[in-house]
């Protein structure tokens, strides 16, 4: 993806943000965790939840330049890298790798979840939410919206992310890779 994010449009609607990350973080709240990736981290709302769920990990989080920059100020203790997550190799393998609403911008899942698994240490915990919105009103009235010649020199395509498979498609590759899979 070419254009930055905004963190500030982004934290308007922090609270609403925050419930999916919460919900994820609470299937894997028992896990022993020293090293923690956060793809995607955005401002750093979900980092700060990985943050009190393990006050002692390591967290490494990837996302935009401007995200990043908003992420750094609100948790300097935690390192940020600006990378594609299709590159990202750790120094160390994982013991959590944490994707909320960032993998569903990959247009290789394919390719990409087994990458991903591959940075897991033994017994280490894919944490992955990816929104399946593309066809709700919502999406369907933006769409109409950035169309009108009032915006259309103004916006990029709206629909610049691939179709999320359906969920027994991400089952079937992550159980051929070995995982113990729960959706």
């Amino acid at each position: 993806m070419s254009k930055d994010w905004n963190p500030q449009h982004h934290q308007r609607f922090e609270k609403e943000r925050n419930r999916p990350p919460a919900e994820l973080l609470a299937r894997i709240a028992d896990i022993q965790a020293q090293r923690i990736t956060d793809l995607g981290c955005g401002s750093g709302s979900s980092t700060a939840l990985l943050r009190q769920a393990w006050p002692q990990a390591e967290i490494t989080v990837d996302s935009s330049p401007a995200m990043l920059a908003a992420a750094q100020e609100k948790l300097p203790d935690c390192r940020f890298v600006l990378q594609d997550f299709h590159d990202w190799q750790p120094q160390m393998q994982q013991d959590i790798v944490f994707a909320n609403a960032s993998l569903q911008w990959s247009d290789t899942p394919q390719t990409l979840l087994p990458h991903l698994i591959r940075q897991l240490n033994q017994g280490g915990v894919l944490a992955a939410q990816m929104p399946d919105n593309l066809d709700e009103p919502s999406h369907f009235l933006m769409r109409d919206t950035a169309a009108l010649p009032k915006w259309k020199n103004l916006t990029q395509a709206t629909d610049s992310r691939p179709p999320v498979w359906d969920v027994d498609r991400y089952y079937d590759l992550l159980a051929a890779q070995g995982c113990e899979v729960d959706v």
